[in-house]
């Protein structure tokens, strides 16, 4: 910029001058304090700004569609995956009404006949019976499922039917005895009882089925024969 100054000045002769030398000058700016520089600083600085901004929005564009993708992909997925569930569910529901059309239809069969009929698990315990064996017992069918001889049974009978039955899985037999059994009722029928051992596709043994038939009117018609032919 401009600077002007005053100088006044004297020696060992002389006094100080009366009136200051006046003397200016121009001192050029440093460049960077120059308009033209400021301006192109400020211009500079703001294109900076403009590019990070720039670059910024850019990676922010690329992340939400990458983003936008995942979620794309991951609703797909889901979609399939509920689809799959859905599926699943409509053929399990299948075949639980399958299932219990099976199961009823083997308990009507079961219940239509007089024989006794039961099957019971490695550990004795029953798996199903028919109607005509709660009758045998004396017991509803809720009283027998799930429990064991010594549950619906006198103790005595109880451990000696276990014994035999328990024997039978050991050795992997069937048997079939005729025995006079006493009903709740009092009344006493002979009954022809088969037992055998049942297995799963594996070839491992899961228990024994038995069915005993009421052989009582049978047996007394051979008594009848066996009089008259004497």
């Amino acid at each position: 910029g401009d600077y002007e100054f005053l100088i006044s000045a004297k020696n060992n002769l002389t006094d100080w001058n009366n009136e200051p030398t006046r003397q200016s000058f121009y001192k050029q700016p440093y460049i960077y304090q120059r308009a033209w520089f400021i301006g192109l600083m400020i211009l500079l600085l703001g294109g900076l700004i403009y590019l990070g901004y720039s670059i910024n929005l850019r990676r922010l564009k690329r992340q939400n569609e990458k983003m936008q993708q995942m979620v794309e992909e991951k609703t797909i997925e889901l979609v399939h995956h509920k689809e799959i569930v859905e599926d699943a569910n409509v053929k399990l529901q299948e075949e639980s009404i399958n299932l219990q059309k099976e199961r009823a239809q083997l308990e009507s069969i079961i219940n239509s006949t007089p024989d006794l009929i039961f099957a019971k698990n490695i550990q004795g315990t029953y798996l199903t019976c028919n109607i005509a064996y709660t009758k045998f017992i004396g017991k509803e069918l809720i009283d027998i499922i799930n429990k064991t001889d010594f549950d619906v049974l006198p103790r005595k009978v109880a451990q000696e039917t276990w014994e035999h039955d328990k024997g039978l899985m050991e050795k992997h037999l069937s048997s079939r005895d005729t025995e006079w059994i006493t009903y709740p009722n009092k009344s006493k029928e002979l009954i022809d009882m088969v037992k055998t051992p049942f297995y799963s596709d594996q070839g491992e043994l899961l228990g024994f089925v038995g069915i005993g038939r009421n052989i009582t009117e049978m047996h007394k018609m051979e008594q009848e024969l066996r009089k008259y032919n004497e």
